[in-house]
């Protein structure tokens, strides 16, 4: 079943400069009469004179550990590998003294300093105890010149906090010889035996750092020189001569899967803000609903002969705002987004160029509007009758009338168990090719489950599913006993 909603993105001001991302707060609301979310993110304006745009390295790389049967060269722990994840293979920890301890890989996050223009760790962790503390993922020690002297100590860790989602970084930002440690220990509380996505993202373009769980905001800082987006920023990386490994795990009882480690050199470059310059504008990535289709993208007009272009990339599975992985497809502006452009899906991004032709003041645009197509699953059908019969049951259902309907399901399970997807029985019946959808609203099934017992009182429903298949499938309709009978006709 189809809804329409839309996602309008309130109060954009555009400036001649290249700052990527804004920071924004969802509620929902009901606008028209329909189901939308509102996304209020904060505009930007020049304030003058020259800017700083920071240009990003593509080759940084990433470092994986998928915990499957093997592990880098020289790592040590006593951590069980290959374990069942959520996705993949986990590490399990049962005791502090299986910790993982890894050699620092030559990879750009660890050797360079202090020039990382951005950088991400992320990672899935399930713990075993509910308020447990501990660090998860962690590199604290000491930086050592050339004659063994330690110049200061610093790193990072990722670690819980009385079930709390925690990081902090010591002298791991620094300017002109000053150095800035940061902790981010806002966050929800963390359910035993549960999964969770844990990232923590590093702009240096903005000097913005947050940590995210699940996908959701938790905290943010900046690395600045006053804490906010105006203040100097400091770059940000490990001090030469820092030996101590990456250790995994140390006082976490629990696993932890798939930790990726990105990172992005950063050269920093002044750019002169011309009047015919291009401004941009990223969003979050906006959640949506399941199954939705971008059907168009309304923006406000723009000044003078300014000219727009709208980037846009979708996907059914939550992903990060700074993945270079998931390509970016241009859209056209205020007309309807070609069928199969994009990919159907719960998550969006939307990335806005605008290019200001001969103003001498930034483009102000007061909306823009995201209008899609959400593709909810059926309604629960309408169970009209079941009959028993001699080893056997009859069910009649009314048809639904949703236009992407693709057939039905039968469930049954003896009486006195609890009747889920998972325990039942179950039957498909498609829907008939020649039964139309105007018609839909007149029309019945009917269908007979044999092979029941005789005697015995079983539990019935029906769900209905659409052209997604078995992952989009409805409610059950309400649940029927009945008990077949060999004396019935």
């Amino acid at each position: 079943m189809k809804t329409a909603p839309f996602l309008l993105l309130p109060f954009l001001v555009l400036s001649p400069v290249l700052p990527l991302g804004a920071a924004g707060v969802i509620e929902t609301r009901v606008l028209r009469d329909l189901p939308s979310i509102t996304l209020e993110a904060s505009g930007f304006e020049l304030g003058g004179g020259l800017s700083t745009r920071l240009d990003l390295d593509p080759k940084g790389g990433d470092f994986f550990l998928d915990f499957g049967r093997s592990l880098p060269a020289g790592a040590t722990g006593l951590a069980l590998l290959g374990r069942e994840g959520s996705l993949g293979k986990a590490a399990e920890f049962l005791q502090p003294e299986n910790a993982l301890r890894i050699p620092v890989p030559a990879h750009p996050f660890f050797t360079r300093f202090p020039d990382l223009g951005a950088f991400t760790v992320e990672f899935r962790l399930m713990l075993y105890d509910a308020g447990a503390s501990g660090p998860l993922v962690s590199r604290m020690g000491s930086a050592w010149d050339a004659s063994g002297s330690c110049l200061r100590s610093q790193g990072f860790q990722v670690e819980l906090r009385r079930g709390k989602l925690a990081a902090r970084f010591e002298n791991f930002f620094q300017s002109r010889g000053r150095f800035l440690s940061v902790e981010l220990d806002r966050g929800f509380q963390l359910e035993p035996d549960r999964w969770y996505h844990a990232a923590l993202r590093y702009d240096g373009a903005t000097g913005l750092l947050e940590k995210r769980l699940d996908g959701i905001e938790e905290d943010r800082r900046y690395a600045t020189s006053d804490g906010s987006d105006q203040g100097v920023l400091y770059g940000a990386g490990f001090l030469p001569g820092h030996r101590a490994p990456l250790v995994l795990g140390e006082g976490f009882t629990g696993r932890l899967e798939g930790l990726r480690i990105s990172a992005e050199r950063g050269r920093r470059t002044v750019v002169n803000p011309l009047p015919d310059s291009i401004s941009a504008w990223t969003s979050t990535v906006l959640s949506l609903k399941p199954w939705s289709r971008l059907r168009r993208i309304a923006l406000g007009p723009l000044e003078g002969r300014s000219t727009a272009e709208l980037r846009v990339r979708t996907a059914s599975e939550r992903f990060l705002a700074e993945d270079t992985r998931l390509a970016w497809k241009p859209v056209p502006v205020n007309a309807p987004i070609p069928e199969g452009l994009l990919e159907d899906g719960r998550y969006a991004q939307v990335r806005l160029v605008v290019r200001n032709q001969g103003l001498a003041r930034p483009n102000r645009i007061d909306a823009l509007t995201l209008e899609y197509e959400a593709d909810e699953v059926p309604t629960a059908p309408e169970l009209l009758s079941v009959v028993a019969r001699n080893g056997a049951a009859e069910l009649v259902w009314q048809v639904g009338t949703e236009d992407d309907l693709a057939g039905y399901r039968i469930w049954w399970l003896p009486a006195g168990a609890n009747l889920t997807k998972k325990s039942a029985q179950k039957a498909a019946v498609p829907l008939p090719a020649t039964l139309r959808a105007a018609d839909a609203e007149s029309a019945r099934m009917a269908f007979r489950v044999e092979g029941l017992e005789n005697g015995v009182c079983y539990q019935i429903a029906v769900t209905a599913w659409d052209r997604r298949g078995e992952s989009h499938e409805s409610s059950f309709s309400r649940v029927v006993q009945v008990t077949p009978d060999r004396f019935a006709e």
